[in-house]
């Protein structure tokens, strides 16, 4: 009877072994495949705040629907953490986008440029040549007279020469145009000549906005794309960051304020979901089946890996009232709450609430002049 028990504790020991070994490889299988799929390479950065400058009138009146235009300038840099031995880093593409589109971008900066390793023109020079040669020649054999022979030719010959001057060929160094009608702007850097694209970049945009416009959310993004090593080259990511830069009317001391109180909340919700991360992962996935169903993707863990990306860049609040949501330590909640709070009031800047009795009358009036 104790044998027999005995062997039962062995094979459930043995059992359990051949799981946690399963977990770990299949674990770091699918973390390594993350990492080449997430290779951050290639970082970068945004200010977190930004004030937005009036253009005068007489600058703005040709880009002026109605409101006001604002020009914002913001500094993007690029920082290489390696030299790519593994890949080489071809272009960067910034976007910068107003979400609630309660920005109309009507310029932007720097346009599209242009590059060539030739100096100055390039000198051309043809030549044609048509000839013509016709040729008879009989020859007889010999008689007591002697040889007979006939040799008849004609030979024509036209030359003609040309040269002018080309333009050199050009080749693309950076391109800029807008994005989603209007609402952002993109901006793509190529390595050129030098193959140089690490270091900071400014760009900026030219934005007509409400007349009772005080600040915004504008929603920054990065990309930089190459090439891998080998004989096979293939496209590939080498690194990817979004941002929030809180944009605040220059001289509007009570709209800087809200902007900097919203960089807080924001930097605040980072932080703590940083210190909870191995609590939230031990909530995501709380036994050792899911853990191995999650490594062998047959489980879904009860905690999305991105949750904090889809908080902070989703168009609304999709942890209010969400299973999700009280799967997360209590004090992340509550910060989750607070920064959509402080988004929520921060935005009412960009889109003042108006009064409904206002609103009906304004539409009363539409239709009755239709």
């Amino acid at each position: 009877m104790e044998a027999a028990v005995n062997r039962n504790h062995f094979a459930i020991a043995s059992i359990s072994c051949w799981i946690w070994i399963v977990v770990v490889c299949a674990s770091a299988n699918k973390l390594q495949a993350n990492e080449l799929q997430t290779s951050d390479r290639v970082q970068f950065d945004a200010p977190a705040l930004a004030a937005a400058h009036v253009v005068k009138p007489e600058v703005a009146q040709e880009y002026l629907a109605t409101g006001r235009c604002v020009r914002i300038k913001l500094p993007v840099s690029v920082f290489q953490r390696s030299n790519l031995a593994d890949g080489q880093l071809q272009y960067i593409v910034i976007r910068v986008v107003s979400p609630y589109h309660t920005m109309r971008v009507v310029d932007f900066s720097p346009r599209t440029q242009t590059y060539t390793t030739v100096e100055g023109h390039v000198a051309v020079r043809t030549s044609l040549e048509d000839k013509n040669q016709l040729g008879a020649k009989a020859a007889f054999p010999p008689t007591s007279a002697g040889q007979l022979s006939v040799d008849a030719s004609n030979q024509q010959a036209i030359r003609q020469e040309e040269s002018f001057n080309r333009l050199p060929e050009t080749k693309l160094l950076s391109s800029s145009g807008t994005l989603m009608r209007g609402s952002g702007a993109f901006f793509k850097f190529l390595a050129g000549p030098h193959a140089v694209l690490e270091g900071s970049r400014e760009v900026a945009i030219l934005a007509e906005v409400s007349p009772a416009w005080r600040g915004d959310l504008l929603h920054v993004s990065v990309q930089a794309l190459g090439t891998s090593a080998g004989q096979h080259a293939s496209p590939v990511q080498l690194g990817y960051e979004q941002m929030w830069t809180a944009v605040h009317l220059a001289g509007d001391v009570h709209a800087a304020s809200a902007a900097r109180r919203y960089v807080s909340t924001e930097r605040s919700l980072r932080q703590l979901a940083g210190e909870q991360h191995k609590r939230v992962v031990e909530k995501a996935l709380p036994t050792v089946f899911h853990k191995l169903g999650a490594a062998l993707d047959i489980v879904e863990p009860k905690v999305s890996g991105d949750y904090l990306v889809e908080v902070l860049f989703s168009g609304r609040n999709k942890f209010r009232d969400h299973p999700e949501m009280n799967r997360l330590p209590m004090d992340l909640q509550v910060a989750i709450q607070d920064y959509w709070q402080m988004r929520s009031e921060f935005m009412t800047l960009a889109q003042p609430p108006r009064a409904p009795a206002a609103a009906a009358r304004n539409t009363s009036r539409d239709i009755s002049a239709l």
